[in-house]
């Protein structure tokens, strides 16, 4: 059933993108997209693997962050663990180069929902809250973002219930759905 559910602003956001985003753009001065901030659990990580004690990059994560780094898209990792576990992971999966902000739970005072991870992330970033999309696995986590004033996109973890993610702008099932492009228009669309 969740599959199948009609999605409208998805679906204006698939069809601006055909009409107007023919070639990924490069990040420009005039473009209001400037940050991506990732949660770490569910959606750098597979969430499966986490509980079970490890730590696997969920499929298409790394590309993902691969092309908007490369399109000089600044990144963070806002995480309601422990800043220097999600270092280690992101060293261990090789990714740890591509983020310039990693804040964890010692930065803020209380946990998601609350948006201060968020707001700090971006305050360390030197962006608006509205030049930057969150992308959380969690109600709690879309929450947060949406409170911090970010752009949100909920990516819950494979065979989860997509029950709570109604404050998301966007829904997405896998990194894999997730473009510079779609990013950029997601942004422009929200901010309009």
């Amino acid at each position: 059933m969740g599959g199948n559910r009609f999605r409208p602003l998805e679906a204006m956001l698939r069809y601006w993108i055909t009409l107007t985003m023919r070639h990924p753009p490069e990040v420009s001065a005039a473009m209001a997209l400037k940050a991506v901030v990732f949660d770490l659990n569910g959606v750098i990580i597979d969430d499966a693997g986490w509980h079970r004690g490890e730590s696997h990059a969920r499929e298409g994560i790394a590309q993902l962050i691969t092309e908007l780094s490369d399109a000089g898209l600044l990144l963070a990792v806002a995480t309601s663990g422990r800043r220097a576990t999600a270092k280690e992971v992101l060293t261990k999966l090789g990714l740890a180069d591509r983020f310039a902000v990693i804040v964890g739970l010692e930065d803020v005072r209380l946990p998601k929902p609350d948006p201060e991870v968020y707001r700090r992330a971006v305050e360390r970033l030197a962006v608006a809250p509205a030049e930057a999309v969150a992308i959380d696995d969690s109600p709690r986590g879309i929450r947060a973002a949406r409170g911090a004033g970010l752009t949100a996109v909920a990516m819950p973890p494979e065979g989860t219930l997509r029950f709570g993610f109604g404050t998301a702008n966007l829904l997405v099932d896998s990194p894999s759905e997730l473009t510079v492009a779609t990013l950029v228009a997601l942004v422009d669309l929200v901010s309009r």
